[in-house]
């Protein structure tokens, strides 16, 4: 659901902005947010994410990509 998807996108931020990276697949406390991660991936590549969680998306990509 959306409301599930924010809680997902800001803790994923949360996460990027402490810890200057992405969650790991192999940590057994990060996986479940790599997970979510993967899976909006493939959805932006899909273009199944609504415009709001493109935006969320693309605001955790320039994070990752700026650490």
């Amino acid at each position: 659901t959306t409301l599930h998807r924010n809680e997902g996108y800001e803790k994923l931020a949360q996460f990027t902005k402490e810890e200057k990276r992405l969650r790991s697949a192999n940590k057994t406390n990060e996986s479940q947010l790599y997970a979510f991660f993967y899976k909006q991936r493939k959805l932006f590549e899909e273009r199944n994410l609504d415009p709001e969680e493109e935006k969320k998306f693309i605001d955790i990509a320039k994070l990752i990509q700026n650490k």
